[in-house]
């Protein structure tokens, strides 16, 4: 991928699998980039890959500013994996 790949993207395999903080995560997306009824969506699957999943999928339809945001809340709530991968 080319390295202006947003970091969401470019780490798509490794946050769908190591985010364990979904939910942490979703809460600081609720309301600016994330409706409730696709939180609720999200948080209905019954595993974290499967929700980082499902959350990919809204991701399709996202612009850089939301990708911008759930890369914050990464940031917040997961900041030593996104250390791991921005180290790679």
């Amino acid at each position: 991928l080319p390295p202006e790949t947003h970091f969401v993207d470019r780490h798509r395999e490794q946050l769908i699998q190591r985010v364990t903080l979904v939910e942490g995560v979703l809460d600081k997306l609720l309301g600016d980039v994330l409706d409730s009824e696709q939180y609720l969506t999200i948080t209905a699957e019954r595993t974290n890959p499967m929700k980082m999943r499902k959350l990919y999928e809204f991701m399709l339809s996202w612009n850089r500013y939301c990708k911008d945001q759930l890369y914050e809340a990464l940031k917040d709530k997961c900041k030593f994996l996104v250390e791991d991968l921005e180290g790679e």
